[in-house]
């Protein structure tokens, strides 16, 4: 999460793709990208899932397409 999030967010969908690791946050409304180096995780970047409360998300020629439950849309 980004640090300056406050509140509660939970996973729902975690993916590997390009080597990176991206993770739905419901909570938070967004995917987080992290890198991965054997050792640590580092968080990267979130980007908002334009819904609320992402249930799943798949990626589809460089596009990340994410069903959100609470806002009953695809994105």
């Amino acid at each position: 999460m980004p640090k300056e999030f406050e509140g509660e967010s939970f996973v729902s969908a975690i993916r590997l793709y390009k080597n990176d690791i991206y993770v739905a946050n419901r909570g938070h409304n967004s995917i987080s990208k992290l890198s991965f180096d054997g050792r640590k995780l580092k968080f990267l970047d979130a980007f908002y899932c334009k819904g609320k409360t992402p249930r799943d998300f798949i990626f589809h020629e460089n596009r990340i397409i994410c069903a959100n439950q609470d806002s009953n849309n695809v994105t």
